[in-house]
């Protein structure tokens, strides 16, 4: 994950963001996460407490039904609360990086239900709403880092060994 670009990342979370809502209107994402997990590796403490609370106003701009702000001060606080974590995973790994993308949205999603309740806005509670929130829609998070991110790094990288393999053995055979 450390030859995958930041500004790829955010321009990929971008249109995830925008795509989204229209192809898969009943699945919540949070896009910006597997963005703000590269974000943790790269990054020092003040310029990803910046990025997530601008990845935050992004999906504030995005969306109408919540009040503005809310996804920013949730993207803040996330990023706060998980950001020395970052040394319980190993950066490099695709599992490793889908797992912190999934326990950073469960964060993110146990946040979004404390705090929404504060803006006015009313939310369903009930054992199987919260256990949707807060394991099975992290882990469909992980799935989207895994497969928007962690896949498509692993395929360049198997194409760059298979490449230079093929050079090596052709440089023998000369």
């Amino acid at each position: 994950m450390r030859s995958f670009p930041l500004i790829l990342a955010f321009f990929l979370s971008l249109t995830a963001c925008f795509l989204h809502p229209m192809l898969f209107p009943f699945i919540r994402i949070w896009t910006f996460a597997p963005l703000l997990v590269l974000a943790f590796y790269r990054l020092s403490w003040y310029p990803v407490l910046y990025l997530s609370f601008f990845c935050g106003l992004l999906l504030d701009f995005a969306s109408s039904q919540w009040s503005f702000g809310l996804f920013g001060c949730l993207h803040l606080l996330t990023a706060m609360l998980t950001y020395r974590q970052r040394k319980q995973f190993v950066e490099d790994h695709p599992l490793s990086f889908c797992l912190f993308t999934a326990w950073f949205s469960s964060v993110l999603s146990g946040l979004f239900l404390l705090l929404s309740p504060l803006t006015g806005e009313t939310i369903p509670r009930s054992f199987a709403s919260c256990l949707l929130v807060l394991l099975i829609h992290p882990f469909l998070d992980a799935f989207y880092a895994s497969l928007i991110y962690a896949l498509p790094c692993q395929l360049v990288i198997l194409y760059k060994r298979r490449r230079i393999r093929k050079q090596h053995f052709s440089e023998e055979a000369s």
